[in-house]
C-alpha cells in the first residue's frame, strides 16, 4: 500500500473514531429565553430593537426564543382578523408599523434561534387595569367562581391578577383554536406553546355553560348546583357527592382542547412542535385540570384510576416547558417539616427528577427558571441551569426583563457556555 493511501487511511479511522467516540461537535442542548408580552411592551418598541434582543440571546447562547403573542388581556400581538390586537399598555402606546410577531420569526431565524409563539389561552383580562376581552368585546365568557359568598364573575374577585374564560364553552375554545391556526398558517414560528391552558383554580368555572357541559358529561341533570359538587364549611371546602365527577369532567375538558390545539396545529404546520407550559408542582394539577402527566406514569393524580389516566395530555405534546420556580436547589434546604411527598416537588434538584418520573418520556421537558430569584445570589444560576441539563432536555429562562433590569447578559452568558461539571 502506498504511503499517501495509508495516510489517508489513517485520517479516515481517526475521524470515524472521534464520531463514534463523542468526540465530534455535538448540536447545543436547546436553551429558551422567555419574552413576555406585557413585562417587555415598553422595551420591545421597534424592529431595530428586536433584531438587538435577537442577536444578544444568540450570543448569550440561547437556541432558541418563547415569545408571547397573546397575553393574559386575550388581545393579540400581531394583526390578527380573529382577535383584537394589543396597542396600549399602561399608557404605553404601540407606535405601529411593525408585525411584533412577524419581526421576532424573521430576525430571530436570521440569527440562527428558534422561534415558538406563546399563547395564553383561557386568559382574557387584566382585573387590576381592567383591560382585556372580556372588559371590551366579550363579558359573558369570563370564567364565574364559586366562593363562600355564592356565585360571582371572576372579574370581580379581589386578589386576582389573570382573569380567565370558561374553557367548557365551545364558542370560547372555537375562538382560541382559530387564533393558533391562524398563527401557524400566517406566520412561518418553529412551534407554539399553550400557556394557561387550564382553569384558574378550584373556584372556576360555574358558569351556565359549565354547567350545561357537565351535566352533557355525567348523563343527567345536576339537582343541587353548585353545592353537588362541594359546599363550604367555614371557608373550607368539603366534598359533595359529585365532586370527583367534577375534577374528571374538568381535566377531561382541557385534556380534549389540548388534542385538538395539537391537531389544528399539525394539520397546518406538520413539522411545528407543539407544547405546554406548566408549573412543576404536579399534586396540585387537580386544581387546574391541566394533568400535564403521561398516560404511562407511575402514578396519576388524584387516583390511580383509569378514568383519571385517560384524561393525561402528555402523550400530545412534542415539549413540554416545566417551571421549576423554587427558591431551593436541593431537598436538603427544604424546611425540615415539609412532607416527604412535596419535598419531592418544592426544590429544582428533586422537582426534575419528579417532573421526568410523571412525563415518562412521552415528551422534551425543559425546565424554566425564575431569573429574579436568583437576583441576591447568582451563582446558584449556573448550578440550577447544570440540573436542568443534566436531568431534562434543556432549560428556559424566565424572562427577558429580568435579563434587561438586572443586567445580566454577560452573566447569562457565562453560564450558558460553561460546559457541565458532568
Amino acid at each position: 500500500m502506498s504511503r499517501i493511501r495509508k495516510g489517508a487511511l489513517v485520517l479516515l479511522v481517526g475521524f470515524s473514531l472521534a464520531n463514534m467516540s463523542g468526540c465530534g461537535r455535538q448540536p447545543p442542548q436547546p436553551t429558551y429565553l422567555w419574552i413576555d408580552a406585557v413585562a417587555n411592551w415598553e422595551r420591545i418598541s421597534s424592529p431595530a430593537v428586536i433584531l438587538d434582543i435577537c442577536e444578544r440571546a444568540h450570543r448569550a447562547g440561547f437556541t432558541g426564543l418563547l415569545v408571547d403573542v397573546k397575553p393574559i388581556t386575550g388581545e393579540v400581538l400581531y394583526p390578527s382578523k380573529v382577535a383584537p390586537r394589543m396597542t396600549e399598555w399602561k399608557g404605553a402606546v404601540s407606535p405601529g408599523g411593525f408585525d411584533y410577531l412577524n419581526d421576532f420569526v424573521r430576525l430571530g431565524h436570521e440569527n440562527k434561534l428558534q422561534v415558538l409563539a406563546v399563547v395564553n389561552v383561557f386568559a382574557g383580562g387584566h382585573r387590576r387595569f381592567k383591560k382585556g376581552i372580556v372588559y371590551s368585546n366579550y363579558p359573558d365568557w369570563q370564567a364565574v367562581a364559586y366562593t363562600p359568598d355564592g356565585l360571582r364573575p371572576m372579574s370581580e374577585l379581589e386578589g386576582v391578577e389573570a382573569v380567565f374564560l370558561q374553557p367548557s364553552r365551545r364558542t370560547v375554545q372555537e375562538h382560541e383554536l382559530a387564533i393558533l391556526d391562524e398563527i401557524v398558517r400566517h406566520y412561518p414560528v418553529d412551534g407554539v406553546v399553550l400557556n394557561r391552558v387550564q382553569y384558574s383554580g378550584l373556584e372556576t368555572d360555574f358558569s351556565e355553560s359549565s354547567r350545561s357541559a357537565f351535566q352533557y358529561f355525567l348523563g343527567h341533570k345536576v339537582e343541587h348546583w353548585p353545592q353537588d359538587v362541594y359546599t363550604y364549611d367555614h371557608g373550607r371546602r368539603v366534598a359533595g357527592p359529585l365532586y370527583r365527577d367534577w375534577l374528571l369532567f374538568r381535566a377531561s375538558v382541557i385534556h380534549d382542547f389540548v388534542k385538538e390545539a395539537r391537531d389544528r396545529v399539525k394539520a397546518a404546520r406538520p413539522r411545528a412542535l407543539f407544547g405546554v407550559y406548566a408549573g412543576a408542582w404536579y399534586p396540585q394539577s387537580p386544581t387546574t385540570g391541566l394533568n400535564w402527566a403521561s398516560r404511562a406514569a407511575p402514578r396519576i393524580y388524584p387516583w390511580p384510576d383509569s378514568s383519571f389516566r385517560r384524561t393525561a395530555v402528555a402523550d400530545l405534546l412534542d415539549l413540554l416547558v416545566s417551571g421549576l420556580y423554587y427558591e431551593h436547589l436541593e431537598p436538603s434546604e427544604l424546611p425540615p417539616g415539609m412532607p416527604g411527598e412535596l419535598r419531592g416537588w418544592y426544590a429544582i434538584d428533586s422537582a426534575a427528577d419528579s417532573v421526568k418520573a410523571v412525563v415518562a418520556g412521552a415528551c422534551s421537558v425543559y425546565g424554566g427558571l425564575l431569573l429574579s430569584q436568583f437576583r441576591q445570589q447568582p451563582k446558584k444560576l449556573q448550578r440550577a441551569v447544570e440540573i436542568c441539563r443534566t436531568k431534562l432536555d434543556g432549560v428556559m429562562l424566565f424572562d427577558l426583563v429580568y435579563v434587561e433590569e438586572l443586567g445580566w447578559w454577560k452573566q447569562v452568558r457565562t453560564v450558558l457556555h460553561r460546559r457541565s461539571r458532568d
